[in-house]
């Protein structure tokens, strides 16, 4: 069955500006990252609604596109979606183990910088994305 849903485009990853009404031929949930055919081509943009009443788009239901389908993130574009702030830097910990392993993932609340028991312990603030990635590609290659 196919779902109504409402959609924001993402702008440098993030979803701006208004609303906008698609078919889902696909169960996506709130949160969810699609992809649709625009007049500019293919955009992303990220579910805000799922299950919109067919009455918000009676006006113009024969103008509905659907959405082509759901955007399957990396591991690294997982890691940066979740370790941006509000106020748009990235904060990453970095785990360098005693065994040579080293291990990158968004900041949590209780990440304190310091030496534990089998590993070294870094937060980072990246001011783009482009260098956030750049770390984290590093850190995956070492």
């Amino acid at each position: 069955m196919t779902n109504i849903i409402k959609v924001r485009f993402n702008k440098d990853g993030q979803p701006q500006g208004r609303e906008y009404s698609y078919l889902s031929p696909i169960e996506v949930v709130v949160g969810d990252i699609v992809e649709m055919e625009t007049q500019r081509g293919i955009a992303k943009g990220t579910v805000t609604q799922i299950n919109v009443p067919r009455s918000e788009i009676e006006q113009f239901r024969d103008r509905v596109k659907s959405i082509i389908g759901k955007v399957e993130l990396s591991e690294i574009d997982k890691i940066l979606e979740e370790s941006k702030g509000e106020d748009g830097k990235y904060r990453l910990t970095s785990l360098f183990y005693d065994n040579g392993k080293v291990e990158v993932r968004p900041t949590k609340e209780d990440d304190e910088t310091g030496h534990y028991d089998s590993y070294d312990l870094f937060i980072d603030e990246y001011k783009t994305k482009e260098d956030a990635m750049e770390y984290i590609k590093d850190c995956k290659n070492a």
